[in-house]
């Protein structure tokens, strides 16, 4: 665990996510917001957030290795 987070994350397109921090306070993503995944690529998740009108593309943090980023089918 790290942070007291699972060191892996398996996601799936048309799984229900929550942020876990705050990206744009602006915008509505925040940490709590709940949201469907759209789609998965190598460098980013594609969310639609139930309070937000638009997807939203989340950028893969960087300081994980992508050996330790793993896609779930």
């Amino acid at each position: 665990m790290t942070a007291g987070l699972e060191a892996k994350l398996c996601l799936a397109v048309g799984a229900r996510v929550m942020l876990r921090r705050n990206i744009d306070t602006k915008a509505g993503l925040v940490n709590g917001a709940i949201g469907t995944v759209l789609s998965i690529a190598a460098q980013h998740v594609t969310v639609q957030f139930d309070n937000v009108p638009a997807p939203c593309k989340i950028d893969k943090p960087m300081q994980l290795p992508s050996t330790s980023v793993r896609v779930c089918h």
